[in-house]
C-alpha cells in the first residue's frame, strides 16, 4: 500500500515539476518586439564573413574604428546560424526553451529548499515570479546569464540542504562557463558574493561554531574560484578579456544612459506592464521584515544564520537594482520567487535542518493546513491568469517577427527604391536595420553601447536626433543622404520641453524630402540628390505625420489631396487620422465619419482612431459640427 503511494506521490512530483514551468514557457511565447535581435543576428554574420571575433565596430560607417568590446559572440553566433537555418520563428522557439529550462531550474531549487513539501504555497511565489519577469523575456544573450542564476540557485539549495561541497564546485565552475556567453555572468557573481558574505557573517553571529566555520571556508572559496574561473574564460573568449566583465558596471552608472535608454530607467509605477513586479517586490518587503522579527523573537531555537543572510542579502541586492534599471527585473523576480518560496515555508512547519540549526517557524503542524494550500493554489491560478493578460495585452502570441515594431514597408520600400547612400537610422531600428540590411548597409549609430564612444553617442547621433545646433554640417560631415525615424514619443517630446526635433526640422527644411511615412515611421531623402529609383517621389509637404499636423498655411483641400494618396498607396491609422481631420476641415462630416469607419475596419485597436471616434461621437452628441 505505501509503495503504491509512494509511486502515485513520486508521479505527482515529477508532474508538478515538469508542468509548472510551461506556464512562463507560455508567456515567453510572444513575437519578436526587441529590436537587439537583429545586431546579434548581424554580428554573428560578421563574424562568419570575416573568419574571427572583430575588435573594431565593423556594422557602423560612422565610428567603424572604435574598439567594440564585444562579450556576447558566441550567442549571437547562435542566433545567426538559427536565423539563416529557420528564420525568426525558430529564435523565438529557442527562446522559449531557455525561459523552460531555466524556470524548470528555478522550481527544483525551491523543491531542494522546501525538502520537496507543499507544492501549492510555492507554486504561488513561482507564478508571481515568471509574471514579474515576463515583461522582460525577449531574444538576448541575457537569457543565458539568467539560466546560469536559476542553476546557481539550485546548486546552492542542493548544498544548504546536503551539506555537500561538491555542488559549489559545480556552481563556480559553471559560472566560468556562463561567462563566456555574456557579461551578466556578473548577477551570478553577485549571487555568489551574497553566498560567501553570508558565510562570513554566519561564522561570526554564530560564535564561531565549527560547522559554520566549515561553511564560510567553502563559500568563501568557491566564489574566489568562481571570479577566478570567470576572468579566465572571459580572457579565452574575449580578446579583451576581463573587461568584457566591467560593461555592466560602466553603462550602469552612466547618469545619461539612465535618462535616455528605457532599460536603464527605473521601472514604471504603473499596472501595464509591471503589476506584477511591484506586488512581488512589496511581498519581498513585507516578508523580509517579518522573517527578520521572527529570526530575533524566536527564544527556543537558534535561527539558521547563512541561509537567512543569505537570501536577505539576495533579496536586498537584487530589489535594489531592479529599482534602478529596468533590465535587472527578471534577475530580481528568479531570486524573490526562491526566497519566499523557501521563507513562507519555514513559517508554516518545521523542516529538517542544516548544521543542527533550526529554522523558525510560525505554525507547529507537521503538515500544511488544507485550506492554506486551497488558498494558495487558486492564488496561483488567479495570479496565471493575470500574468498571462498583461502578456499579451501588450505582446502578440505566436512566433516570428511583430510587425508593430519591425519596420517592414519602410525597408521595403527604400529597397524597392534603391536609395543610395549612407542613412541616418534611429537607435531603436539599428539593429532591425542591420538585420535587414548588413553587410551591404551599414548603420550610422545603434544600441551596442559598448561598440561606440559615449561622447559619439551624445554629441553625434544625440545632437541630430535632438536638431541642437550644427546637426545639418553633422549630417553633411558622414554624408548622410537619409533619414529613417521613428516617430517622436512623448517622453521625447517632454525632454526637449518643445523644442523642434530632426524630425520637425528635416520637414521644414528645403534641403530634405519627405518620400515615404507610414505608422511607423517616416523616410528623407536629400533634395539636391538624384536617385534613379525615387525620381518621381512625391515630396510630402502638405501633412506632417510626426506632430498629426497639417502643414502652417496649407488648404485643407491640398492637405486631404495629399493624405488620401497616402492613405491609397499606404494605409496606415496615421492616414486614415489625417484624411479625416483633412475631410473634417473642409466641412464633410459624413466624409470623415466614412473615412474613420474604413480605418477602423482595418485597424480596429488603432488607439489613435479610436480616440477620433470617440471626439466626433461626443460632438455629435453636442450637436457640434
Amino acid at each position: 500500500m505505501s509503495n503504491g503511494s509512494d509511486t502515485r506521490a513520486k508521479v505527482a512530483g515529477w508532474l508538478v515539476r515538469l508542468g509548472a514551468p510551461v506556464f512562463p514557457a507560455l508567456l515567453a511565447c510572444f513575437k519578436i518586439v526587441n529590436g537587439d535581435i537583429g545586431f546579434h543576428v548581424a554580428t554573428g554574420r560578421a563574424i562568419g564573413l570575416l573568419g574571427h571575433v572583430p575588435r573594431e565596430n565593423v556594422l557602423s560607417f560612422a565610428e567603424a574604428n572604435h574598439t567594440w568590446v564585444l562579450h556576447q559572440w558566441l550567442p549571437a553566433l547562435l542566433f545567426e546560424r538559427i536565423d539563416t537555418a529557420l528564420g525568426p520563428s525558430a529564435l523565438v522557439v529557442v527562446k522559449v526553451a531557455v525561459i523552460y529550462v531555466t524556470f524548470l531550474l528555478l522550481w527544483m531549487a525551491i523543491e531542494r529548499r522546501n525538502e520537496g513539501e507543499d507544492r501549492w504555497l510555492p507554486l504561488l511565489w513561482f507564478a508571481l515570479a515568471a509574471s514579474a519577469a515576463a515583461c522582460r523575456f525577449y531574444v538576448r544573450p541575457y537569457i543565458f546569464s539568467t539560466l546560469g542564476m536559476a542553476l546557481f540557485l539550485y546548486l546552492t539549495a542542493d548544498y544548504r540542504r546536503t551539506g555537500k561541497v561538491s555542488r559549489l564546485v559545480v556552481a563556480a565552475i559553471a559560472t566560468g562557463i556562463f561567462a563566456s556567453l555574456h557579461a551578466g555572468v556578473v548577477y551570478i557573481l553577485l549571487l555568489f558574493l551574497s553566498l560567501a558574505t553570508a558565510g562570513a557573517l554566519a561564522f561570526a553571529v554564530s560564535k564561531r561554531d565549527p560547522a559554520t566555520r566549515k561553511v564560510a571556508v567553502a563559500t568563501c572559496i568557491s566564489f574566489v574560484t568562481a571570479l577566478i574561473l570567470s576572468g579566465i574564460a572571459a580572457a579565452i573568449e574575449s580578446p579583451w578579456g576581463v573587461e568584457a566583465l566591467t560593461l555592466p558596471f560602466r553603462f550602469s552608472t552612466n547618469e545619461y544612459f539612465h535618462a535616455h535608454l528605457v532599460e536603464f530607467r527605473p521601472p514604471p509605477l504603473n499596472l501595464e506592464v509591471f503589476p506584477f513586479y511591484w506586488l512581488l517586490l512589496a511581498a519581498g518587503g513585507f516578508f523580509l521584515l517579518f522573517r527578520v522579527y521572527q529570526a530575533f523573537s524566536n527564544r527556543r531555537n537558534s535561527p539558521d544564520w547563512f541561509g537567512l543572510l543569505f537570501e536577505t542579502l539576495a533579496l536586498l541586492g537584487f530589489g535594489y537594482l531592479s529599482l534602478k534599471h529596468q533590465r535587472l527585473v527578471f534577475p530580481f523576480a528568479l531570486v524573490a520567487g526562491f526566497v519566499l518560496a523557501g521563507w513562507t515555508g519555514d513559517f508554516r512547519a518545521p523542516r529538517p535542518r542544516l548544521f543542527d540549526a533550526p529554522r523558525p517557524r510560525l505554525f507547529d503542524a507537521p503538515r500544511p493546513r488544507r485550506w492554506v494550500a486551497g488558498l494558495a493554489g487558486l492564488a496561483a491560478v488567479v495570479v496565471a491568469a493575470g500574468g498571462m493578460f498583461v502578456q499579451f495585452t501588450n505582446a502578440r502570441p505566436g512566433v516570428g517577427v511583430d510587425d508593430r515594431y519591425y519596420p517592414a514597408r519602410i525597408f521595403d520600400f527604400i529597397e524597392a527604391q534603391d536609395l543610395p547612400g549612407e542613412a541616418y537610422v534611429s537607435d531603436g531600428w539599428g539593429g532591425q536595420w542591420l538585420w535587414r540590411f548588413y553587410p551591404d548597409r551599414r548603420v550610422f549609430y545603434d544600441n551596442r553601447l559598448e561598440a561606440y564612444s559615449f561622447e559619439f553617442f551624445r554629441e553625434q547621433y544625440q545632437g541630430i536626433r535632438y536638431g541642437e545646433e550644427g546637426w545639418q554640417e553633422k549630417l553633411e560631415h558622414y554624408k548622410i543622404d537619409m533619414l529613417v525615424l521613428k516617430y517622436s514619443t512623448a517622453g521625447e517630446r517632454r525632454f526637449q520641453e518643445g523644442r523642434p526635433n530632426i524630425r520637425d526640422l528635416a520637414f521644414e527644411s528645403p534641403a530634405w524630402r519627405l518620400v515615404f511615412w507610414d505608422d511607423l515611421g517616416e523616410v528623407f531623402v536629400r533634395a539636391d540628390t538624384e536617385y534613379t529609383g525615387c525620381a518621381s517621389c512625391p515630396d510630402y509637404r502638405a501633412f506632417n505625420p510626426d506632430t498629426l499636423n497639417p502643414a502652417p498655411g496649407v488648404e485643407p483641400g491640398v492637405v486631404a489631396a495629399e493624405v488620401a494618396a497616402v492613405w491609397r498607396d499606404t494605409p496606415s491609422a496615421r492616414g486614415c487620422f489625417g484624411l479625416s481631420m483633412a475631410t473634417l476641415d473642409l466641412g464633410d462630416v459624413g466624409g470623415a465619419v466614412a473615412v474613420l469607419r474604413e480605418g477602423l475596419e482595418r485597424f480596429p485597436d488603432s488607439p489613435l482612431l479610436l480616440r477620433l471616434a470617440g471626439a466626433l461621437t461626443k460632438e455629435s452628441r453636442e450637436g457640434q459640427p
